[in-house]
């Protein structure tokens, strides 16, 4: 996998995760979100962007320590 992809995926889950947090807050101001709708909402935006971040860093840990980049 190419360097240049791993790093857009970090790009991108960290974009996820502001972009999750600045929807609910956002919503949180306007008073349209509730209790229950924050788990909701919060939850899987941020789960995805770190899991998309997490996993991305790790591809480019490994290519490190394997030597290999292109």
């Amino acid at each position: 996998m190419p360097k240049w992809v791993l790093y857009t995926g970090i790009i991108c889950g960290l974009f996820a995760v502001f972009a999750t947090m600045m929807a609910s807050y956002e919503l949180m101001s306007e008073g349209r979100l509730a209790g229950s709708w924050i788990l909701q909402l919060l939850v899987p935006g941020i789960i995805a962007g770190v899991f998309l971040a997490g996993f991305s860093v790790y591809g480019v840990v490994l290519k490190k320590k394997l030597g290999r980049t292109e």
